[in-house]
């Protein structure tokens, strides 16, 4: 269950990233968030940065509280699944 939601995690994250950037070349679209306002390098390495810490301390969790990790996990994998599902919104 562990990597399921690992996986999920970063495959979230990934469209978060992919669908931010194609909207980014559409007119008039801007990030709305500060700290990702970057360069696309600095935003994806940032994402990356932090999909790598988010999975880790899953992985840490897990070994004394696998339950409440499963729920954090969702919560974690749900943000950035509603901001792709936004992005694709924006640019349409």
């Amino acid at each position: 269950m562990l990597k399921a939601l690992i996986l999920s995690l970063a495959l979230a994250n990934a469209a978060d990233v992919a669908s931010t950037e194609w909207a980014l070349k559409k007119p008039g679209v801007v990030e709305a968030n500060p700290i990702m306002r970057g360069g696309g390098g600095g935003r994806v390495g940032l994402k990356a940065g932090a999909t790598v810490g988010q999975g880790f301390i899953l992985y840490k969790l897990n070994k004394k509280h696998p339950t409440i990790t499963k729920w954090i996990g969702v919560g974690l994998i749900a943000v950035p699944t509603i901001a792709a599902v936004h992005n694709m919104q924006v640019a349409r």
